[in-house]
């Protein structure tokens, strides 16, 4: 399995509100079996920019946890992306890209 790089700029942005709107929608949903995500999720808020334009997923509190939420977020739009792009269309990704098992942390 090949794993890709999420940037944490305008697209993280864009994650976030997808998200936002995607639950707001009722057009996803979590069944809460799994643990981690439902307690992320539930310690997930968000943080609008001056002009509402721009929505990010924050801790409600400083000591909580949320990476499980951003998951959610990045996936979600990801998988946005492949529905969007239609049958039989592939979405370009970097290929530079290493799986993270690969890469060497300090």
């Amino acid at each position: 399995m090949s794993l890709e790089p999420f940037p944490q700029g305008a697209a993280r942005l864009e994650a976030d509100k997808l998200l936002l709107d995607l639950i707001t929608q009722r057009r996803i949903a979590h069944d809460g079996t799994h643990a981690d995500v439902r307690q992320h999720l539930a310690n997930a808020d968000k943080q609008v920019d001056a002009q509402g334009r721009r929505l990010r997923i924050v801790k409600r509190q400083h000591s909580l946890k949320i990476d499980g939420a951003v998951m959610v977020a990045m996936g979600a739009a990801r998988a946005m992306d492949v529905l969007s792009a239609g049958p039989g269309f592939a979405i370009p990704y970097d290929t530079r890209a290493r799986p993270v098992a690969q890469r060497r942390y300090r």
